[in-house]
């Protein structure tokens, strides 16, 4: 059985992407790649399954209640 796949019908050439910075750049090496920043967490306490639903995550140090 052969599965069909999604032809993209979008043609890049006729519409233009708000992000399509080509050409306005002169220099490739003058753009800052995004850097990620993840600090270590260790595995701590964690909520029940029920508390968990209610506060959107399963633990306690990522839990913040709107005002």
């Amino acid at each position: 059985m052969t599965e069909s796949v999604p032809v993209n019908t979008c043609s890049s050439t006729t519409a233009t992407q708000p992000n399509d910075f080509s050409g306005s750049i002169s220099e490739p090496g003058a753009l800052t790649l995004a850097r990620a920043y993840v600090v270590n967490q260790c595995l701590g306490s964690v909520y029940s399954l029920c508390e968990a639903f209610k506060a959107g995550t399963l633990f306690p140090e990522l839990y913040r209640p709107y005002p």
